[in-house]
Order: C-alpha cells, then structure tokens, then sequence
C-alpha cells in the first residue's frame, strides 16, 4: 500500500509529464499558415455555403446545409440547428451566374404551456417579417437583393429552456429550430 505522499508524488509526475507532452506536441505542430493556405479556406468555405436551386436544404447534422449556420445557432442536431441566442445568422452564396429572389426558411417554434406562442423577426437586406409562431412546422418567404453573397437574420423575442416554459426537460436557452433552407432564383 502506497502512502499518500507517494500517491501525491505520482500523481504530479504524471501531470508534470502530460503537461510537457501537451507542450511538446503543440510546440512541433503549431506554425502560422500561409496567406495561400487561409485563402483556400476561405474559399473552401464559400463554395460550401452554396445553395444549389430546386429543393430544400436541410441544416441538420452531418448535411452540407450546416455551413450556412452562422452566429447565434448551436451545433446541428439530426432534424436541423436550434436558435440559441436573442439574434442568429443564416449566410449563404448563390451559384455562379444565378441571380437569387427569394429565400425561404422552415421553422420550428420552442413553445409551451408557460409561453405558447413565440415572435420572431426574420430580415433581409431588403425585407423583414414579424412572425407569431405558435407551434408546429412554420415557413417564411423573404425576397433578396439579387447579390451573390446572402443573409438572413432573425431575432427572437426572448429564449427559455423548454424546462422553464413546461416543454420538456432540456435546460438549454432556445428560440426556434432552422429546419431548412430554400433558394429561389430569377428565372431569365
């Protein structure tokens, strides 16, 4: 049997030598990248944002629609990605040569018997809309300034946990789930 001033001794060389191991292979592996390698990724990032024309996009977990997820969104869950801030960003690009109208997004309301319906403001560069969600799936139309680049923004009257509104036992602070994402672009 070890006493205890032993055990304390073993235990602090075995940090001591996890903490140089941390240290060492941080140490070889850490270096700067290259201003090549950050435009890459940055263009890698671009092209996964992309939102192809004809079918919803979905932003559940492990979908490419997941890269539209910006500020405000937890990480992705298998039926899409919770709001959990007051304000949250979808930001996407539309493909080479398209020009985008519309944007179209499928909601779902984190409502329940201590707070049954939820205002959400939804805007673009060019419109907004004030939505009462009140439960189920919703959908929401907004028109886009027909640039490459896009953004959308909603912001939410408030987030609660399902727990404290008498929805469920999750205690983190949600407003809405994005289900998924749709593009219109211009026909001509």
């Amino acid at each position: 049997m070890r006493s205890g001033r032993s055990v304390g001794a073993l235990v602090g060389l075995v940090l001591v030598g996890l903490v140089i191991q941390v240290f060492v292979v941080r140490g070889s592996a850490t270096q700067a990248p290259t201003e090549e390698e950050l435009e890459q990724a940055r263009q890698d990032v671009t092209e996964r944002k992309v939102i192809e024309e004809g079918e919803w996009l979905s932003v559940s977990k492990g979908s490419v629609g997941r890269w539209i997820l910006g500020d405000g969104f937890a990480a992705p869950e298998v039926d899409g990605a919770w709001m959990t801030s007051d304000t949250a960003r979808v930001e996407f690009s539309s493909p080479s040569g398209k020009t985008p109208t519309a944007v179209s997004l499928r909601l779902l309301p984190n409502v329940g018997p201590a707070k049954p319906s939820r205002t959400l403001v939804v805007y673009t560069s060019i419109d907004d809309q004030v939505l009462d969600l009140r439960g189920g799936t919703s959908e929401v139309t907004l028109a886009l300034d027909g640039e490459q680049a896009s953004m959308v923004t909603l912001k939410c009257d408030s987030v609660e946990s399902p727990a404290q509104i008498g929805a469920g036992v999750d205690l983190r602070p949600l407003c809405i789930k994005l289900l998924a994402v749709e593009v219109t672009y211009d026909v001509g």
